[in-house]
């Protein structure tokens, strides 16, 4: 696992609750009240502590909330891409470990941003 993304993410979520922001398991990646972010996820936590709202976002009307834009900004804050996302999302949001087959060695192994994205739920939500 590249350590800088899981540094990146440990000091934004630290970043978020300093501000009172809330660090959430599942749900909305982003919840305002009024104009204020109020809850986040790891991954938004990275967008809000580095100051990097796309243009465009309004709390106050929903739609622009779930853009595009806001996974694109995350990719390019982490140096992911999508699939990235997704597999860390398994692991926070479902804690579901993804295996990878290999065919000819009839063996699996545990994708490891899976596996971060578990351990992350546990540390933040398990006591």
């Amino acid at each position: 696992m590249n350590t800088k993304i899981v540094e990146l993410i440990l000091k934004s979520c630290a970043h978020c609750r300093a501000r009172g922001i809330t660090i959430v398991q599942g749900g909305p990646w982003m919840e305002w009240r009024g104009t204020e972010i109020v809850t986040v996820d790891p991954i938004a936590a990275v967008i809000i502590a580095q100051d990097k709202l796309p243009p465009g976002i309004d709390p106050l009307n929903p739609e622009t909330l779930v853009r595009p834009g806001l996974l694109r900004v995350a990719c390019e804050l982490l140096d992911v891409d999508h699939a990235w996302l997704y597999r860390f999302w398994m692991g926070y949001d479902r804690a579901y470990q993804i295996l990878f087959f290999d065919e000819e060695k009839k063996t699996s192994t545990k994708d490891e941003v899976s596996a971060f994205g578990i351990a992350m739920r546990k540390e933040l939500f398990e006591e």
